[in-house]
């Protein structure tokens, strides 16, 4: 483990990890998103959802501290979400 790997383990042993919400319509794609997310302890995905109305019911149970939005899908899309959110 070189010096600038051993310090960055250090910070994220000393800091909770980064909660995500994945959103996308597409369940193969949510699936990629989160095996890739979860090889780094700093984060954990806390939720998934296939469109944003059902993110925005998720968000007051997941808490999340970020969301990974598709711009396009069905029911509510990622600019709709987002501007939701705010």
């Amino acid at each position: 483990m070189s010096l600038g790997t051993a310090a960055q383990h250090e910070v994220a042993q000393n800091r909770a990890p980064v909660r995500v919400l994945l959103v996308d319509d597409q369940e193969i794609l949510r699936r990629g998103l989160r095996m890739l997310l979860e090889l780094d302890s700093g984060i954990e995905v806390v939720g998934e959802a296939e469109d944003g109305q059902h993110a925005l019911a998720l968000i007051p149970r997941c808490a999340p501290n970020v969301a990974l939005v598709d711009a396009r899908m069905p029911v509510l899309d990622g600019a709709g979400f987002i501007e939701r959110c705010k």
